[in-house]
């Protein structure tokens, strides 16, 4: 039997086959999500048989009637937990001679999940992070699955971006070949952007919490995105749960960069490898603690945010890093 997140055990074979990433596609039982549908109502839709599709994908859905998936394409089990696959929507229209011919298509990543609350936070997180203008994949819908009681959150694939795990990372930071000198100073400035990322959702309210380094993304201009948003909490910044989300993102970040062979949950680019708990703290402020507070009253300033909830957010981010021996409570020298 095959281990997917979420999803229990499943065949193997179903894995191979691409049943468990392949949808029912059935217009007449998919509905175009609108405004009025709640998260409440969207896991009631699953649970009655029917699929959801953002309306910007409606037209392409209605008259996909091929399904294709390339299960050669997986992303292994290290990278995704769930996984994902990618495959295609082929369409269809009648000409005016009735003739049938291929219309729109639509390349698609698929992840599976075996709770439709999990497979309906994915699928609205994306939307969040939209609305954001944070950099994240497009959501086109989340439908029942061939494979039993499963269900399948499809999002448009991208050709212009990458995970940020497999960019090139100095191990240690420390340079050893040509080019690592250059190389490091990229992630330097990568992990700052990773830092002001988690600002700008914070202040608004929004938090991952699964912030490891595989949850982040870069395109091809080098902007820094979020995807995998199963997790994702939307709270407001006085909420009592604020702190501990807050405090989970940064844990999840620093572990994956200190590595960790005995927690298979997080993926290590090893970038803290080995460090001292004093060089520890003084790079967890140097390329995260600073970048992110000083993004916070950025922000603030900006949008017009409250000064009080930026300070919150500061006070609290200190406090916890300070408490697990991954900062001082002053900033660096």
């Amino acid at each position: 039997m095959a281990r997917s997140k979420g999803l229990g055990n499943v065949s193997a074979e179903s894995v191979g086959k691409g049943e468990l990433h392949s949808v029912q596609i059935d217009y007449e039982k998919t509905l175009v999500q609108n405004p009025n549908l709640t998260t409440e109502h969207l896991k009631e839709v699953l649970n009655a048989g029917y699929g959801v599709v953002s309306p910007e994908f409606a037209e392409v859905l209605r008259s996909a009637k091929k399904h294709k998936v390339y299960t050669d394409k997986m992303i292994d089990e290290r990278h995704s937990a769930h996984q994902v696959t990618f495959g295609i929507f082929v369409g269809e229209r009648t000409t005016k001679k009735g003739n049938h011919v291929i219309g729109k298509t639509l390349s698609a990543a698929m992840k599976p999940f075996g709770e439709p609350e999990h497979a309906v936070n994915e699928y609205l997180g994306y939307q969040v992070l939209q609305r954001l203008g944070i950099e994240t994949f497009q959501p086109v819908g989340v439908f029942p699955s061939r494979h039993h009681n499963n269900f399948v959150v499809v999002t448009k694939t991208r050709g212009d971006i990458i995970g940020l795990e497999l960019d090139d990372w100095v191990k240690g930071m420390q340079p050893e070949k040509p080019g690592d000198v250059e190389t490091l100073e990229r992630n330097k400035q990568t992990v700052k952007e990773v830092a002001k990322i988690l600002a700008w959702t914070h202040i608004n309210g929004v938090f991952l919490p699964d912030g490891q380094i595989k949850n982040f993304i870069a395109t091809a201009s080098g902007q820094v995105g979020v995807i995998d948003t199963e997790n994702l909490k939307v709270k407001p910044i006085e909420h009592e749960d604020t702190e501990g989300l807050q405090g989970e993102d940064f844990t999840k970040l620093i572990r994956s960069f200190i590595g960790d062979p005995h927690d298979g949950k997080i993926f290590s680019i090893d970038l803290f490898h080995g460090f001292s708990p004093d060089k520890l703290q003084y790079w967890t402020n140097e390329l995260i603690i600073e970048p992110y507070t000083l993004a916070l009253l950025q922000y603030t300033m900006e949008q017009g945010s409250s000064v009080m909830q930026a300070d919150r957010l500061d006070v609290s981010a200190r406090d916890f890093l300070g408490r697990q021996g991954w900062s001082n409570q002053q900033p660096a020298a």
